[in-house]
């Protein structure tokens, strides 16, 4: 069974390491974990860039979705099952 976690964020960079760290610090650490980032203004893209060899996926949306639209890209993702395509087609 494959873990996936994600998190939806916006203008968090003070938090978003934090975050990450503790998913991947958890017992079991989820296989994947995906980071929608509905046009943050800081930084956030740039720390979250330092997880890609840890399997941490980021996608910055064309416009900010909201949480609720932000989450529901990331149950279209899930719901993929395969992340490679998934970001291929974004």
């Amino acid at each position: 069974m494959k873990i996936l976690a994600g998190m939806v964020t916006y203008n968090r960079c003070g938090v978003v390491r934090t975050a990450i760290e503790a998913l991947l610090s958890q017992t079991t650490p989820p296989d994947d974990i995906i980071i929608i980032d509905n046009m943050s203004q800081d930084s956030t893209g740039s720390i979250v860039a330092g997880y890609a060899s840890r399997n941490v996926y980021y996608y910055r949306t064309h416009a900010n979705l909201g949480g609720a639209g932000g989450f529901a890209l990331l149950m279209e993702i899930f719901a993929a099952g395969d992340l490679g395509h998934a970001f291929a087609l974004r």
